[in-house]
Formats: structure tokens, sequence, C-alpha cells
């Protein structure tokens, strides 16, 4: 060690010398002991230090430690030798390799957290939602099967609305998936209709379907013998049917069910009120 030759040896003789030597040590370790033209460093000038701290040796001291911090460091700029770390995260810098893997955890976290939210969102508006989806581009989307009530009315409201007024739309049924050993469903039964005038019945449903309208006067004589209206629709199309102004109940049956929960058909029924 560089202090060696000041520490005492057996019949050492204690000289002036070696206590100046040891004074200057102390005066130096303390900070008393300065350059020309430097103050001595005092824990006050901590604040706003009036000259530049230069250590003694390279890469060896530490400006505070992991369990006694400065508060607040503020600088003209900053050169580092390796790399920083920035509330326990390593600091990018030019040159660095990016991966994948480094952003995996972080993005799965803000996309699940975006689709509890929406999903939330659209439960509360619309119904139930479909798990999230990413399309063959990496778009991220939500599909809804299933629309609640209100939702439903003002979809076939806005989609069907006559052109002419006086008319009106109002939705009868809808159903959200059957019993998978059905044979004949009543998609409605026996409904009122006979607030309307020149009325037609439409239904429209998201799988193909053999639909049958029964139209009748007297609700006491329905029979399933009864003549009807049958029609069998393609996946998405529409099937209107004009009941004539002498009928006041009607009966929809639907010969061949989906037994798929998610399958929804509608019905609905447009007319001038009396």
């Amino acid at each position: 060690m560089w202090l060696d030759h000041l520490r005492p040896k057996p019949k050492t003789r204690i000289t002036v010398d070696w206590g100046q030597q040891v004074i200057d040590i102390l005066e130096q370790l303390y900070g008393r002991a300065l350059a020309p033209g430097r103050e001595a460093l005092m824990l006050s000038d901590l604040g706003s230090l009036p000259s530049d701290i230069i250590p003694a040796l390279d890469a060896y001291y530490s400006l505070g430690s992991d369990a006694r911090a400065w508060l607040r460091v503020v600088a003209q700029r900053g050169e580092f030798r390796e790399d920083v770390t920035v509330a326990g995260r390593s600091v990018l810098k030019d040159g660095d390799p990016i991966t994948v893997s480094d952003i995996t955890d972080p993005a799965l976290n803000k996309l699940w957290t975006m689709k509890m939210d929406l999903q939330g969102y659209l439960q509360r508006i619309y119904g139930k939602v479909a798990p999230l989806y990413v399309d063959e581009e990496g778009r991220v989307g939500v599909r809804i099967f299933e629309l609640e009530e209100p939702a439903v009315n003002k979809l076939i409201y806005g989609v069907l609305r006559p052109a002419f007024p006086g008319y009106t739309v109002v939705a009868l049924a809808r159903n959200v998936g059957v019993p998978a050993n059905a044979t004949g469903v009543e998609l409605i039964g026996e409904t009122d209709v006979s607030a309307y005038k020149s009325k037609t019945i439409t239904v429209k449903a998201d799988y193909a379907l053999t639909l049958k309208v029964y139209c009748y006067d007297d609700p006491s004589d329905y029979d399933s013998a009864d003549p009807y209206h049958q029609a069998t629709l393609d996946a998405g199309r529409a099937y209107t049917v004009r009941i004539e102004d002498e009928f006041m109940y009607v009966r929809l049956l639907v010969d061949n069910p989906d037994a798929s929960d998610h399958v929804v058909y509608y019905a609905y029924v447009k007319g001038r009120g009396l």
C-alpha cells in the first residue's frame, strides 16, 4: 500500500516528518488540503458545487448508494461508458439490437388491457362479444355475435325504415341458438298483428333455413295444417311475406334449426298502424 511507509514498526522513531506526512494525508482525506486556486469542499457545498469533483481513481467511487440515493440530479449532458438503467429498465442506445422478445410481455399486457376495457364497454352497449381476433394483416378486432334488444331494434329500424311516413318496424322475436336435437322450432309463437294494416312479416337469419309463416284470424282455431307460406332462405337473405288484412295473428316456425350458440335470426313486422 502507498501508506505502508508510515506504519509504525517495532522501535520506529516518531519524527516531525512522520507526523507532518500523517497530517497531510488526513487533510487530503477530509478535503482540507487543496490544489492552488481550489476551495475546501464542505457538506453545505453539495447543494451547489463551486468546482469540479474529480475522483482520485478511475471508475472506483460511487455517487450515492442503493440505500442512500440522491433526490434529484440536474445536468447539461451525460456520458456513460456502460448501460444505464432508469426505473429498473435499460435505456435504449444507438446501435442497440432490438428483438421482439424485448417488447412481447409489455405489448401483450397492453393488448389484454385494451381487450378487457373494450369488451366491457361493448358488453354494456351491445351484448356478448367474441374473443379478440387478429386478421391476416395483423389488425386486431372484436366480433359482436349477439346484440341486446335495444340495439337490435335500432339496427332493424335503421336498416328497414320505410321511405314513406306512417309505417313502423317492430321487432317480434330473435333467438340465440336452439337445442341440438330440435326438429321444427317455433321462432315466434302466436303474435297479434291486428294493429297493423298493409303489413308484412320479414325474417332474416345468419344461416340457411326453411321457414314456415302461418297467418290466421282465430287463435282458438290454429292448426299446424293450416295454410302457410314456406320459403328456403340463404344465409343473410331476408324473406318477406305479405299478410292479408283479414289475418290478425301469425306464427313462424323453422324446419331445420341450427344448433350453434352463435346463430341469430330475427323476425319483424312492418305495417301502417291504425
